[in-house]
C-alpha cells in the first residue's frame, strides 16, 4: 500500500512518551466507565518490517496499560512469528483456521476473522 510508505520505522523515545501518555490519558476515561481492556489498532494489514517496526511502541503502550490489535489479509503471512509474542488480538482475513487459532491462544492471546464473507464491494481502499 502506497500509504505506508511515508509512515516512520523507527520512533523515538519522545514518540514512545506521546504515546505512553495518550494511553494512560484514554485508560483514565475508560476506567470511569469500569471498562477494563482497551485495544489499541497497529497499522492496517501492515507485514513484515512494518509489522515488526511496531513492536517498540506496542511495547510502550503495554506498559502504560493496553492491549494492542492489528489486522492481516494473509493468514500465513508470518504474522505469529514476528509478533505472536505481544500482538493481544490478531484479526485475520478470510476463512479462520483452527491451527492459527491454536498457536495465538497458546500465548494466551484472541483471534478474530473478517471479511468472512466480505460485505460489499472487494476493495479495501474504497472503505478506509
Amino acid at each position: 500500500y502506497p500509504f505506508y510508505e511515508n509512515l516512520p520505522i523507527k520512533f523515538t523515545q519522545e514518540d514512545i512518551e506521546i504515546t505512553k501518555k495518550n494511553v494512560k490519558n484514554i485508560l483514565e476515561i475508560t476506567n470511569d466507565f469500569e471498562i477494563k481492556n482497551v485495544y489499541f489498532y497497529g497499522w492496517d494489514e501492515a507485514t513484515g518490517e512494518k509489522l515488526v517496526a511496531q513492536k517498540l511502541v506496542w511495547h510502550a503502550i503495554h506498559q502504560a496499560g493496553g492491549k494492542v490489535f492489528a489486522a492481516s489479509y494473509k493468514r500465513n503471512a508470518g504474522n505469529f512469528d514476528l509478533v505472536g509474542d505481544i500482538l493481544d488480538l490478531f484479526v485475520c482475513g478470510f476463512y479462520p483456521s483452527r491451527e492459527e487459532a491454536e498457536r495465538w491462544h497458546s500465548k494466551g492471546h484472541k483471534i478474530v476473522c473478517y471479511a468472512n464473507p466480505q460485505g460489499g464491494v472487494e476493495a479495501p481502499d474504497t472503505y478506509r
